[in-house]
């Protein structure tokens, strides 16, 4: 064999390796997009169920393993007694009060969990994302509603810090309310943030039922 014969089966030998090669990555870059999608699919799915538990003020098994609300007969008895909370007695604003640790953060509480979830799935869908972008060599991020599911977190959270806030307020009304000589300004500037919290919160709830309807059109 001459050696300008082995120097070409060499270099056929060489070509062959790298073509080999090349199929191979990109079988496997294909395989890892198919892949990344199923993945962002199932995402989607588990975003959907979370966004749709927080939206209602739901909780999944996990925020209501961590987060317990007081019984039935208390829940009743607070609620009746704070929706009557301007002419309540003294005993009874006594009574609302006892009653105030034990039931009134439960549904802030476990808004928040939920909002952390939420936030959470959607972090894992944006890294699933980047991830195709990176071995699809595309603008996978036109493709994917991320802007819209990040408005709902945000707006998630903001309704999360309304409901912190209002049971803060309902605190200090109750407290006043019970001290007999409550401070007048104060009293009737929690009376008008609790009034802009309802507004805000029915805002908000509109607001994520807009977003909502454009990820259902999708």
């Amino acid at each position: 064999m001459s050696k300008q014969t082995i120097i070409i089966s060499i270099t056929a030998g060489v070509a062959l390796c790298f073509l080999l090669a090349s199929l191979f990555v990109s079988y496997q870059q294909n395989q890892l997009a198919l892949m990344l999608q199923v993945n962002i699919a199932e995402q989607e799915k588990t975003l959907i169920a979370i966004s749709e538990i927080t939206d209602r003020n739901g909780a999944d098994a996990i925020a209501e393993a961590i987060i317990r609300d007081c019984s039935s007969s208390n829940r009743n008895r607070f609620e009746s007694l704070l929706n009557d909370l301007g002419t309540l007695d003294v005993t009874q604003l006594v009574e609302v009060e006892s009653l105030f640790d034990a039931c009134a953060s439960f549904f802030a509480e476990r808004k928040a969990i939920m909002v952390s979830r939420l936030e959470r799935e959607y972090q894992i869908y944006t890294d699933y994302i980047a991830l195709y972008a990176l071995v699809d060599k595309s603008d996978a991020r036109q493709a994917y509603p991320l802007e819209d599911w990040s408005e709902i977190v945000t707006l998630e959270k903001q309704r999360r810090d309304l409901l912190t806030e209002q049971v803060a307020i309902q605190g200090s009304i109750i407290s006043a309310l019970q001290s007999g000589t409550p401070n007048q300004n104060e009293f009737e500037a929690n009376l008008v943030r609790a009034s802009q919290i309802s507004q805000a919160a029915a805002s908000l709830n509109s607001s994520i039922d807009d977003v909502r309807q454009r990820l259902n059109n999708i």
